[in-house]
């Protein structure tokens, strides 16, 4: 399937307006766009016409609507045109992880912003797993760093609630981003809020 990755500037997305690609991943892609009072916000965007995937995307959406917490990117709004499904999140300014970590001068400053940023990064995910969620996909790509040396995680298509007997993927399915797996999602196994552990010690190492 080909993705939205192509709307021009000024296409309308529910009350927003299309500036520019901010990026595009596997499945989607994120575009700068701003409303009537000339707020910016992030809206992810997707092709319709794969329900499960689709399903995934408005999960996406669900979960980071519930999560009001500290350090996990805010979602606002989900709108379904002809072709197209979006939800506008809050738009972060920055680099991933490794790119602010891999900006420091000398190596002991690297390790300085390595501690900072790692302590940040499991304490927003000690919030998530009280909260009762797994995340499933922690990566560079996922964990950015605000123009204030704040830590935001985003992208939540995978993630899953502790208690759910709803999920959108095949029992035994892999899932995640290879170089940052946990040998039981390799296994196939049921997630735990070990994996996101797991998944974060390799970014940090």
């Amino acid at each position: 399937m080909e993705y939205a990755h192509k709307l021009p500037a000024g296409h309308q997305l529910g009350p927003y307006w299309v500036v520019e690609a901010l990026g595009t991943g596997a499945s989607a892609t994120v575009y700068r766009c701003v409303d009537e009072q000339d707020d910016e916000f992030a809206v992810k965007v997707r092709k319709r016409g794969v329900l499960s995937a689709d399903r995934r995307f408005l999960r996406e959406y669900e979960a980071m609507r519930s999560l009001r917490l500290p350090g996990v990117v805010r979602v606002f709004e989900a709108g379904l045109e002809p072709d197209l499904i979006w939800f506008s999140m809050e738009v972060v300014r920055g680099p991933t992880i490794l790119q602010f970590i891999h900006r420091a001068k000398t190596p002991s400053r690297r390790v300085d912003f390595t501690l900072d940023l790692g302590q940040q990064l499991l304490s927003i995910l000690s919030s998530l797993h009280n909260a009762g969620f797994v995340h499933r996909d922690i990566k560079p790509s996922n964990v950015l760093v605000d123009e204030f040396g704040a830590v935001k995680v985003l992208d939540f298509g995978i993630s899953r609630y502790f208690d759910s007997v709803t999920d959108y993927t095949d029992p035994g399915m892999v899932i995640g981003t290879v170089p940052y797996m946990a040998p039981e999602q390799f296994a196939g196994l049921p997630p735990n809020d070990r994996v996101d552990v797991y998944a974060s010690a390799l970014i940090l190492y």
